[in-house]
């Protein structure tokens, strides 16, 4: 009988979520529209941050 290990399932849920969001900033033109406006605004920072911690999925 195999048991069914909820934390490995729980990561893919997090990573599929991730790669979802990942593709809107970028191919939503979150990005190219935030690097317009320029850099210093909050909104650039928070964008490239999320950018940046989305890379790993």
């Amino acid at each position: 009988m195999k048991r069914r290990n909820y934390g490995i399932d729980l990561l893919r849920i997090v990573a599929m979520y991730m790669i979802v969001l990942y593709h809107c900033l970028l191919l939503g033109g979150v990005i190219t529209k935030v690097t317009q406006i320029g850099i210093g605004s909050i909104n650039y920072d928070i964008s490239w941050l999320l950018d940046i911690m989305l890379l790993c999925s």
